[in-house]
């Protein structure tokens, strides 16, 4: 799996404006249809919006990095979704291994044969950091953004959640094997 960054343009935030929800600053910050994440799932792209799957989902991919990040094994599961697709994951680690067993079911019949590609490869085996530093690009380029435009948050726990994204990040060495020149 490899994450592969857009470069949206962050839109200003208008001084004074404050956020109750982390999630909610995406809407504000990114534009519709802009730019977007692919997620190369077997080397078949899975486009991820900043604005719409980034709102609807980061929540997710926080927790998940986080409980990958904390504990040297273990399993969860993860259900998200895109504008074309509902995707399941089953994800199993160790401390050096990480396995994801996958089911990808289309939002609309014309999208079946896209799910039917993703799905005729269902499991993905990576190294555990390797998976990690994947989304440190992500985790990395969303805190920045959110620095730039100098967000607020007003509700304590909804502000510790963009902190913790600041300390996984941080505390991932690399980053994910696009934006790396040993790409290992």
């Amino acid at each position: 799996m490899i994450i592969q960054l857009g470069h949206p343009q962050v839109n200003p935030i208008p001084e004074g404006k404050v956020f109750s929800a982390f999630q909610d600053v995406f809407l504000d910050l990114f534009k519709s249809e802009e730019e977007a994440i692919y997620l190369y799932w077997h080397k078949i792209p899975i486009r991820i919006r900043y604005r719409e799957d980034l709102y609807a989902n980061m929540q997710l991919f926080l927790a998940m990095i986080r409980l990958i990040f904390k504990e040297n094994h273990g399993a969860t599961k993860v259900d998200f979704m895109t504008e074309l697709l509902f995707i399941h994951w089953d994800i199993y680690w160790t401390s050096h291994h990480i396995r994801i067993e996958a089911r990808f079911t289309d939002t609309e019949d014309a999208y079946t044969p896209y799910a039917d590609a993703l799905n005729q490869q269902t499991t993905l085996e990576m190294d555990r950091y390797a998976f990690q530093r994947e989304w440190k690009s992500l985790f990395h380029q969303i805190v920045m953004a959110f620095q730039t435009v100098q967000v607020n948050i007003t509700d304590p726990k909804e502000l510790k959640k963009l902190e913790v994204m600041q300390k996984i990040e941080q505390k991932i060495p690399k980053f994910g094997k696009l934006y790396t020149l040993d790409a290992s």
